[in-house]
């Protein structure tokens, strides 16, 4: 599980280094995909607590992650094309260095 999830940090940070364009129903697959693998994970992590609590935590974690993503992204964008794209390099070798650690 840990090597898939290491996996979809690594590619979502070389769709954004490499501003990957998609149609918005390929786009909402992919941000589907990875959202599953990483929802299961933490699934994992708080097995035995409340379900309510969990979905609630959850629901309201990936709003402000989310929400703060966006906001951080449109920041950068405005400064220089280059931001995000440093951004999402960075967001790659993250997810190539837990891949490798992994290994």
């Amino acid at each position: 599980m840990l090597a898939v999830l290491a996996a979809t940090v690594l590619a979502l940070g070389l769709l954004v280094a490499t501003r990957a364009q998609f149609p918005g129903a390929v786009a909402a697959a992919l941000a589907g995909g990875f959202a599953v693998f990483h929802g299961m994970a933490h699934g994992i992590e708080v097995s035995g607590a409340s379900p309510v609590a969990v979905l609630v935590g959850m629901v309201a974690g990936t709003a402000v992650l989310h929400g703060l993503g966006l906001a951080a992204g449109l920041a950068l964008r405005a400064q220089s094309v280059w931001w995000p794209r440093l951004a999402g390099a960075a967001l790659a070798l993250w997810g190539g260095v837990m891949l490798a650690q992994l290994a």
